[in-house]
């Protein structure tokens, strides 16, 4: 499948700060989650999951929740249960640039740090708003989120917060991804304040951040068709200087090559999208979650759904689970991790998938960061867990 890049027009939609329904303080979750920032490299000396672990195995006495986990320790080869201010709901998205600098959010509101010792919270100076950041993307001087129909960025004091609305009363944001120079993009599917018959989900550029302006970018191409083709968009995912990737609902895939722009003297390099491609799938599953790294992508959803896009065509990879798969993040293209509901956690070691077991827990997990291969995050109901040794 031959992409050709070319600069897409964009339709400004102009957005103004307003109150919505999706910031409820009622609200545990909003639309799907995150993409990941570049990690660190580590040395690799992690101790390989064993292929015939099995994750159903429950020890004799240990509970079927997460509340009386057994006491494992965080060491290599084990994934052990972390401390951290979530009190009620899930740990939903989970980001970072290095060991000690990661950031993950939770219901009603949570933004948390961790620094290398210990998990804590981040308060802000606006408003209490308790509605769930689904979404996180560091840049080397802020953190970018999603939140119900709002558009946050922050650093880890208070008052660094700032946030905006997106009006559009047929579109929710689900995740954004920042690609370099000041390019910050959302992905949105439908489910904004009202159900519009036409509605389709979006991506858009945030030209404006101040005032709140975004521009819409045109659908991806079916090249078969020569048609733009509406997609449902979950989450995104960045290949650093190569693509911008989005995935969604009914398998929907496409990728936008990355075009070198002229950002000024102090902007760094900056990129912009270039036409975007549908790569259709040999399945149907919609798909929730996914990471890019070089040309390849690795994608997953509903029904244990795994798939690989390794440059130039798709595989459908034997998750060996029908559980929904919200996470995948990796290291490599024999380091990969994807996690799910029913406490199912996956690795990849460029052969197979096997099952990771979190002993005792069956609980749904919804993120995975990773600063090296020995130092993996991993996020969803009652809390954080870890793969490999901390301080």
């Amino acid at each position: 499948m031959s992409l050709h890049p070319s600069t897409p027009r964009r339709a400004r939609v102009a957005t103004a700060i307003v109150l919505s329904s999706c910031l409820s303080a009622l609200s545990l979750e909003a639309c799907a989650e995150s993409t990941e920032a570049g990690p660190d490299r580590a040395d690799g000396s992690v101790v390989a999951p064993s292929p015939d672990v099995d994750a159903g195995t429950v020890p004799d006495g240990a509970s079927d929740r997460d509340g009386a986990l057994p006491d494992v320790p965080c060491a290599v080869g084990n994934v052990c249960r972390v401390p951290s201010p979530l009190v009620l709901g899930s740990i939903r998205t989970v980001s970072g640039r290095s060991r000690t600098d990661v950031w993950a959010a939770g219901s009603l509101g949570l933004t948390m740090h961790w620094e290398g010792k210990a998990w804590s919270a981040l308060g802000s100076t606006l408003p209490e708003d308790r509605s769930t950041l689904m979404s996180l993307f560091p840049t080397p001087d802020e953190v970018w989120g999603v939140a119900g129909a709002t558009i946050m960025r922050r650093g880890t004091a208070p008052e660094s917060v700032r946030s905006f609305v997106l009006l559009d009363i047929a579109r929710a944001p689900t995740s954004i991804a920042a690609v370099g120079g000041g390019g910050v993009y959302v992905g949105c599917s439908v489910g904004g304040l009202f159900s519009l018959p036409t509605a389709t989900g979006a991506l858009v550029e945030i030209t404006d951040f101040d005032a709140g302006s975004v521009a819409v970018v045109p659908h991806p191409l079916l090249e078969a068709t020569n048609q733009r083709q509406p997609m449902n968009i979950r989450a995104l995912a960045l290949a650093p200087g190569r693509a911008l990737w989005a995935v969604g609902d009914q398998a929907a895939v496409a990728r936008y090559p990355l075009e070198a722009r002229d950002a000024g003297d102090d902007a760094g390099q900056a990129w912009a999208l270039g036409e975007g491609i549908v790569l259709p799938l040999p399945v149907q599953q919609d798909l929730h979650i996914a990471w890019a790294l070089g040309d390849h992508l690795w994608a997953a959803g509903d029904n244990g759904t795994l798939v690989h896009f390794d440059g130039t065509e798709w595989h459908e990879e034997a998750s060996n689970t029908d559980a929904a798969l919200h996470a995948v993040f990796g290291f490599s293209e024999t380091d990969v991790w994807a996690a799910g509901d029913d406490g199912v956690l996956l690795h990849f070691d460029g052969k197979s998938w096997s099952h990771v077991p979190i002993q005792g827990y069956r609980g749904g997990l919804r993120t995975i960061w990773g600063a090296a291969p020995d130092d993996v995050w991993i996020g969803g109901e009652g809390g954080m867990f870890h793969w490999g040794p901390l301080p």
